[in-house]
């Protein structure tokens, strides 16, 4: 759980399915006592971790190699067709 100031926040909880009400997604999870709970999806860190940028920061790292793989392949490129002429 990634939601502050909530009982479970930092915890670890097993995930056993999923549902939709109103649109938003739910996630049903099995609590420490075993019992089951839907909570919201925003809670948790289930479309990745909840990384606040700071002032400054260019990217994730994830970002970064993102772009270092557009980069690359660029560089391939302009060697190809640098070898071409």
């Amino acid at each position: 759980m990634v939601r502050p100031h909530h009982p479970l926040e930092g915890r670890w909880l097993e995930v056993i399915g999923c549902t939709r009400r109103r649109g938003a997604l739910g996630l049903i999870v099995v609590l420490p006592d075993g019992s089951r709970r839907v909570i919201p999806a925003e809670w948790t860190d289930v479309h990745g971790p909840r990384v606040p940028q700071r002032l400054g920061t260019l990217g994730s790292v994830e970002d970064l190699l993102a772009a270092r793989r557009v980069v690359d392949g660029l560089l391939r490129a302009v060697e190809d067709w640098e070898s071409r002429r």
